[in-house]
């Protein structure tokens, strides 16, 4: 077994074809296991981590990482923070641990656990065993026939998926007080709702549709053994009315905000594919798809994650903005770091780390729209006078296939192939050695 060990400094390491030991320490680590059943350790830091084939044992540690198993039946823990972790071909073992984690389990029986904050999990293909606990959590089980636990009265609200391809899942510890079923697109009309010898276990089967998509909702936990079929009626939600949390990870414009075209400025949800918007690197540009995400009040104050930051006129500078904007909170602005080099910081970073923008509260009433901007290419553009990204769409996004899927239906998965600035961390923005400040050349090329 060969030992592969980094400093405290940002750390690239690459294992060998066998069983290696690599521990990351501090830093911002790259790793990659190689072949073999390895044994890897990431340490303090943003770590992207990769386990490569065999059976490998993963640790994040501290920091928001990325870590991607691999073939193998591998385990993953992603130790504190908010970290990405996806499955990939095998028998796999995810573990979030504390932070605003997603995971996806890719193909194979997973068993998938978050234990504390707020979650997105997507099961994928196989039979899933997926467990959520304290925190709001959304789960998707992916096709196959999983069990899944929401753990009844611990934490706030749990939203499941069900529709066509689900398979047969069975949900326990459903709480029908605070809860809610994801049908997507799918009419309310479309489900059927059925009881079951035990008044406290209902399943839920679509009009017309495959017999093995089901779902069995069962709060045995509970003596509330009176829930009506309108009562449990009322706890499915489509997508005109929530978004699942993962969609929002994905770069996103308020409606409302203003574009730059040949034209002049535009509001962005009345543009339309075809038409013409200004980049900063490629000139026009047409739009190849605008995808939208509703989400509705009550979502905001059950995952704050879905709450846009607010950016005020002029808090980047002068006219930048030149009214106040709305953008998802994971959405990149275009920074300029101290020695001079263009970078992106997402808008959250804006507003925890750098006092530029404010994470906005819940709203009460009206709900809010998000709009995706796809252009084909990774681009910057210039809205209500602030340079920011257009939707990425790049590995892992595409590996994991559910939060495009919502977005994109039926339609062929597109993908960009690169970004179009390092997005920065949190960590790599508190290192930075000097202010980041907002790029020049404000001003769309016309």
């Amino acid at each position: 077994m060969a030992t592969l060990e980094g400093d405290w400094t940002d750390n690239s390491l690459t294992g060998s074809d066998e069983p290696d030991q690599i521990e990351g320490h501090e830093g911002h680590n790259t790793i990659d296991g190689g072949g073999g059943g390895d044994s890897i350790d990431g340490g303090s830091g943003d770590d992207t981590i990769s386990g490569g084939a065999g059976n490998d044992c993963i640790l994040g540690g501290a920091g928001e990482d990325v870590v991607y198993a691999g073939p193998g039946d591998d385990s993953i823990d992603g130790g504190s923070q908010d970290d990405t972790i996806f499955g990939d071909d095998g028998n796999d073992v995810l573990l979030g641990g504390s932070g605003d984690d997603q995971l996806f389990g890719g193909a194979g029986d997973d068993s998938i656990d978050s234990t504390y904050d707020n979650a997105t999990i997507f099961g994928g293909v196989g039979n899933d065993t997926i467990r959520t606990q304290y925190g709001t959590a959304y789960v998707d089980g992916g096709a196959g026939d999983d069990q899944i636990w929401l753990d009844g009265y611990s934490g706030g609200a749990k939203y499941v998926a069900f529709g066509k391809g689900a398979g047969s899942d069975y949900v326990h510890d459903f709480n029908p007080e605070i809860d809610f079923v994801h049908i997507g697109d799918l009419s309310p009309d479309a489900i059927v709702i059925t009881p079951t010898e035990d008044s406290r276990i209902w399943t839920l089967s679509l009009a017309g549709g495959d017999p093995d998509d089901k779902m069995v909702l069962d709060w045995s936990f509970s003596w509330n053994d009176a829930v009506t079929e309108d009562q449990i009626r009322a706890r499915l939600v489509g997508s005109d009315t929530y978004a699942p949390p993962a969609d929002l990870s994905l770069p996103c414009f308020a409606a409302g905000s203003r574009i730059a075209t040949p034209d002049g400025p535009r509001r962005i949800e009345r543009l339309r594919p075809g038409d013409l918007v200004e980049t900063r690197d490629n000139g026009p540009r047409p739009v190849k798809s605008l995808l939208r995400s509703r989400v509705a009040p009550r979502e905001m104050v059950a995952n704050a994650a879905l709450c846009p930051v607010r950016i005020a006129a002029g808090a980047l500078g002068p006219g930048q903005p030149d009214r106040a904007m709305l953008l998802s909170r994971q959405h990149g602005v275009l920074m300029q770091a101290p020695d001079g080099h263009e970078v992106m910081v997402r808008a959250r970073h804006l507003a925890e780390e750098l006092g530029l923008a404010r994470l906005q509260p819940a709203r009460r009433s009206n709900p809010l729209l998000y709009l995706h901007l796809f252009l084909g290419t990774h681009e910057l553009v210039c809205v209500d006078g602030v340079w920011s990204e257009t939707l990425f769409i790049g590995p892992e996004l595409r590996r994991s296939a559910g939060p495009l899927r919502r977005l994109f239906g039926a339609k062929p998965l597109p993908a960009t192939a690169r970004r179009v600035r390092p997005l920065l961390t949190r960590a790599q923005i508190r290192a930075a050695a000097g202010p980041l400040r907002p790029p020049e050349n404000r001003t769309p090329p016309v």
